[in-house]
């Protein structure tokens, strides 16, 4: 199945899921960390939900500050998302080897990952 842009209004919708989505993954980001001092889960999954809170917050300077962190088309925009994506895969690492504690981190971590996707797949199209 393929998303046809060209319909009217097609642009508006899928923008709308991925700001939905973006704004999604910072409640997502806030509730883990409430959850996670009322409980703390401890090393692994706690260093997960650091390193994903990071990156949320380069996801967010990505989306509205792009050329401030790297210019278009650049080797540093590139490896600023490779790297943030593969920190949100770290996360799930550590969020997976101990499940009963990590179970947040996954749970955020996945529409990150989603996100990174998509600003990878921009990033390469446009």
């Amino acid at each position: 199945m393929t998303i046809d842009l060209d319909k009217p209004g097609m642009v508006w919708i899928v923008s709308a899921f991925v700001f939905v989505t973006l704004a999604g993954a910072g409640i997502l980001v806030l509730l883990a960390w409430r959850s996670s001092m009322k409980d703390p889960p401890g090393g692994m999954p706690q260093l997960g939900l650091a390193l994903l809170s990071i990156s949320y917050l380069w996801l967010l300077a990505v989306f509205f500050l792009p050329t401030r962190v790297a210019p278009d088309y650049s080797d540093l925009r590139y490896a600023t998302i490779n790297i943030n994506a593969g920190l949100v895969l770290l996360s799930i690492i550590l969020g997976v080897a101990r499940i009963r504690a990590g179970w947040r981190v996954v749970v955020v971590a996945v529409p990150m990952l989603f996100l990174w996707s998509y600003v990878a797949a921009v990033s390469a199209a446009v």
